[in-house]
């Protein structure tokens, strides 16, 4: 009882706390958390007069001609999926576990407790995507995001009210419209054929959604997102926020201690912050250092829970942007993440040093890798962030000997986007500060 007044309660100070939303930054730049709104509208003012830099006006050009493209996408929404999940309510989100196939599958041996009919239950194979759960909601999501993060920054650095206003029918579809929002849970996540109607794992679906946290503040000030649409959204990432507190999924995932627990730390700390959740942010953060740092990363730098899985490098890669992360979202609680050591050298920055090597192709990798598409290339915004959070020249200097990243070419499925910034939207979003 005490909780449900509590969250209450609440809930209607967010609509107090959003009404100044926009004007509470006194011109520090939008009310960002992994971005720096600083930054941000430092490189904004040099667009706006002219100044750009050699790297930043290419990217700029690059970001308006795929904002162009992004304005013929969606709007997308958890309601186009196929069929419903075991809820019944096409409003819940539904995905399949991505590495789970049939068990009758051609490539696997039917197992003694294989239905060679139903192919049920489904068996996990480790780095090999079932695209079948591309038909579901996890795709659709990942693809918003994506047209979210470019149109917002098109039109925070633009000022074209066009790319503002199809960002916001994207995030009032998505979450907003009573027609077509996803309800705050993620319930049915991670289904496993045969097996439950979901499962913890399934947290990990969600873990770019902090981009639309970052996006919905560079859109303030449009003419088309109004207080009412960010109280709105603040009420939804409220509520998710404590779904991912208080269900044993959000629980379970939260207990992980491979990148499943630093996203999931990644997008609690998000969500409240956004949401002005000031109890959850503080408590992510105080536990980051035993629950992370401690835990996922050993004195020379390596991550074992990483290196364990099918696709090391891609992984070991996945979790090194998260911990950048919650490094950046816990500073706002006062925990400086970035410099910490633990007594026998365990850090953030150590596990980022430790992958240097690999990246820069000076050592070969040494664990398994599945994934043909994987590039160190993927590296690029860590080491911009590591070069500006540490105020370290070396490692803007190193990102010249990273293998290409660039490609224009658009994710057919968009199976994990955006897991990587390409060196184009890095210059704009993490601005370079060594030249």
């Amino acid at each position: 009882m005490w909780r449900t007044m509590w969250r209450t309660c609440a809930g209607i100070l967010l609509l107090f706390i959003a009404i100044t939303v926009a004007s509470d930054r006194d011109g520090d730049g939008p009310n960002t958390f992994v971005f720096d709104g600083a930054e941000l509208l430092a490189l904004k003012q040099r667009i706006v007069e002219a100044r750009m830099r050699g790297d930043e006006r290419e990217s700029y050009h690059w970001l308006l001609r795929k904002a162009e493209k992004a304005m013929k996408r969606g709007p997308f929404s958890v309601m186009k999926k196929p069929s419903p999940p075991p809820s019944g309510n096409m409003h819940d989100y539904e995905s399949l576990a991505s590495f789970y196939w049939p068990c009758n599958n051609a490539t696997l041996t039917p197992g003694p407790k294989c239905n060679l009919t139903t192919g049920l239950p489904w068996v996990g194979v480790d780095g090999h995507h079932n695209p079948y759960g591309d038909r579901f909601d996890r795709v659709p999501m990942d693809k918003m995001i994506e047209a979210v993060q470019i149109l917002g920054a098109a039109y925070f650095f633009s000022e074209k009210e066009k790319y503002g206003e199809r960002a916001a029918l994207l995030l009032r579809t998505w979450f907003l419209y009573s027609a077509t929002w996803m309800r705050p849970n993620l319930n049915f996540s991670s289904i496993r054929m045969g097996h439950n109607n979901g499962s913890s794992s399934g947290v990990i679906d969600i873990h770019d959604m902090y981009i639309v946290v970052e996006v919905a503040s560079l859109i303030v000030g449009s003419k088309v997102w109004t207080d009412e649409d960010h109280r709105e959204l603040m009420k939804w990432f409220y509520e998710m926020v404590h779904w991912l507190v208080e269900s044993p999924f959000g629980q379970a995932a939260n207990l992980k201690p491979n990148n499943h627990g630093t996203w999931s730390d990644v997008i609690r700390s998000s969500f409240a912050l956004f949401s002005d959740d000031k109890v959850v942010a503080n408590e992510t953060a105080q536990g980051a250092i035993s629950k992370r740092i401690k835990t996922q990363i050993e004195p020379d730098g390596r991550m074992p829970y990483e290196e364990s899985r099918a696709d090391a490098a891609s992984y070991s890669c996945m979790n090194i942007r998260a911990l950048f992360n919650l490094a950046r979202l816990s500073s706002f609680s006062g925990v400086d993440l970035f410099n910490y050591t633990s007594e026998d050298g365990r850090g953030i920055r150590k596990a980022f040093e430790y992958l240097i090597p690999f990246a820069l192709g000076e050592k070969p990798w040494p664990y398994r890798e599945t994934n043909k598409k994987f590039s160190w290339g993927q590296m690029y915004s860590i080491f911009r962030r590591a070069a500006n959070a540490y105020q370290d020249r070396r490692y803007e200097e190193m990102i010249r000997q990273l293998p290409s990243l660039e490609s224009d070419d658009d994710n057919e499925n968009g199976f994990g986007l955006p897991d990587d910034y390409s060196s184009y939207l890095t210059n704009l979003l993490f601005p370079k500060q060594f030249y």
